[in-house]
Parts: C-alpha cells; sequence; structure tokens
C-alpha cells in the first residue's frame, strides 16, 4: 500500500516532460480539480493534457495524445484551476517565441535592407521589403507612443487612488 503524496503545481517543461513519461506516477486520493480537488495543483493526467494542449493543433488531438476522454478535456478547460494553468503555460510559450523573435529582428532587418538595396533584386521583391519596413517602423512608433500613453494613465490613476 502506498502512501499518498501531495502534489505541487509544475512548470510548463515539467509538465512536457511529464506527457513524454512513459511509466504513470501513482495516483493519491486528490480529485481532479474540475472535481473540486486541490485548486493549487494538476494531476498528472492534467499535467499530460496541459503539455499535449501546447504541442498538439487540436483539442481532439491533445485528448488523444495524452489519453484522456474528449468531453474531460472539455471538462477541464472549463474549471478555474485548469483553465488558470493553461493559460499561464500558453502565455510562457508566447514569451519564449517573442523573444526568439526579438533575437532573430537584427537579421530580419539586414534581409530587408539588402534586398531593398539590390538593384538585381526584382522590383516587387524590393517594394515588398520596402513596404515591410516602413510598416514595422510605424507600428514600432505606434507602440512607444501607446506605452507612454499608458505610463501616463496609470500615473494619473495611481495619484488619483492616493487622494481618494
Amino acid at each position: 500500500m502506498t502512501t499518498p503524496r501531495t502534489r505541487t503545481a509544475r512548470p510548463v517543461q515539467s509538465a512536457k516532460r511529464a506527457a513524454h513519461k512513459s511509466e504513470q506516477e501513482p495516483e493519491t486520493d486528490r480529485q481532479d480539480v474540475a472535481d473540486g480537488g486541490s485548486a493549487g495543483a494538476l494531476s498528472p493526467r492534467e499535467q499530460q493534457l496541459l503539455a499535449a494542449l501546447l504541442e498538439q493543433p487540436t483539442i481532439q488531438k491533445a485528448a488523444k495524445v495524452a489519453r484522456v476522454p474528449e468531453r474531460t478535456c472539455y471538462r477541464w478547460l472549463a474549471a478555474a484551476p485548469f483553465k488558470a494553468a493553461y493559460a499561464e503555460a500558453r502565455r510562457q510559450a508566447m514569451q519564449q517565441a517573442t523573444a526568439r523573435l526579438q533575437h532573430a529582428a537584427g537579421q530580419a532587418v539586414e534581409t530587408l535592407e539588402e534586398i531593398m538595396g539590390d538593384s538585381d533584386a526584382p522590383s516587387t521583391a524590393r517594394v515588398s521589403a520596402a513596404r515591410a519596413t516602413l510598416e514595422i517602423a510605424y507600428r514600432a512608433v505606434e507602440i512607444e507612443d501607446l506605452t507612454e500613453r499608458i505610463a501616463a494613465l496609470e500615473a494619473t490613476a495611481a495619484k488619483e487612488e492616493v487622494t481618494t
């Protein structure tokens, strides 16, 4: 007879590793979060589904990979604790993707500059590169402007909060 283990929330990488584990961890007496169990922890099955949801293009495929019934997937996705864990995992994945894009941005700009300046390149390629460069520059200015405006609004709101 095994003693129940307390489960704690694992980071996304641990959830991905759990999805690829061949052996199952022993079950505990804890219910799945969707059934009212501990809000701060995901069961191994929930972690496997979370990892599968991040890696598979559809819920149906994620359910199959995680070996969880599709109805259970939808039930867990509707439960606040699982929904929050899934949202956080997606946020972390997007942050990693954004960091990779930022790392490649310098090379992308160099490529656009090369194409724009290459008189042997087709004019459509040069125009396309110029347009992309201008659009990106315009968006960057917009983002900087919005960031400043939001900071000013937050400062104003903080001052009003202090006076009330």
